[in-house]
């Protein structure tokens, strides 16, 4: 917990230093579908388990540094969960749901390239760039039905958790970013791809990769709150 919160001040005095350099301030928002690219439990849940992109909510802050009229340099920092959600059917009455829940804190560093001039009410942009994630809270938790041995009935239902950052999952997440939208005077909106280079997993076997997709707002101001 100490390096995190050394991690948390760090953050906060590069950009009360950094302030002054941002043209453009942002509070961010948005939706994602996360998924992995195998799951924890290893290559028989992936290959007779139902895969599903797992909804999240995503907010954060940030601010684009002017390097020319139609480039800036984009730094922030952002919550964003990722994980993943796959059920198993073991027969026609029973299953097992696993739901993955991993919650981050990323610095993204981005390029944002933007099309018109500097007086165009509305510019198509792209964005690429890196981030970097630190695990903050992540659970494993699974739940289903089971059968009674002695009537081979459906008949009970079961549910347990576990934490993951340490155990079976690594704290510290990285990747590539991929983004492309409109920019309008107050307001940017458009999709996003992330995916992660970082093989997350404590265990043996096949590697585990973040992956993100996404919708997204920005909502710029002029003055740092």
């Amino acid at each position: 917990m100490k390096s995190i919160y050394t991690f948390l001040l760090c953050l906060l005095v590069t950009f009360t230093q950094a302030q002054a350099l941002f043209e453009k301030r942002m509070f961010r928002m948005g939706v994602n579908f996360v998924e992995t690219t195998a799951p924890l439990s290893g290559t028989t849940e992936k290959s007779l388990g139902e895969a599903r992109l797992k909804p999240v909510f995503n907010l954060g802050f940030g601010g684009d540094i002017r390097l020319t009229t139609n480039i800036h340099l984009h730094v922030g920092a952002q919550y964003q969960p990722r994980g993943y959600g796959y059920k198993l059917t073991s027969t026609d009455s029973t299953y097992t749901k696993t739901n993955l829940s991993l919650h981050y804190l990323d610095i993204p560093l981005s390029i944002v390239l933007t099309a018109g001039g500097k007086k165009a009410r509305v510019k198509p942009y792209i964005e690429a760039g890196v981030y970097g994630g630190l695990g903050l809270y992540g659970r494993n938790k699974k739940s289903g039905l089971t059968i009674n041995p002695k009537t081979k009935l459906a008949d009970s239902t079961f549910t347990e958790s576990s934490i993951v950052f340490g155990e079976q999952i690594k704290r510290i997440d990285y990747g590539v970013n991929l983004s492309a939208g409109i920019q309008t005077r107050m307001i940017q909106f458009g999709v996003t791809y992330g995916m992660g280079l970082n093989n997350i997993s404590l265990q043996k076997g096949e590697a585990i990769r973040n992956r993100t997709y996404g919708l997204f707002m920005n909502i710029l101001f002029d003055d740092w709150f």
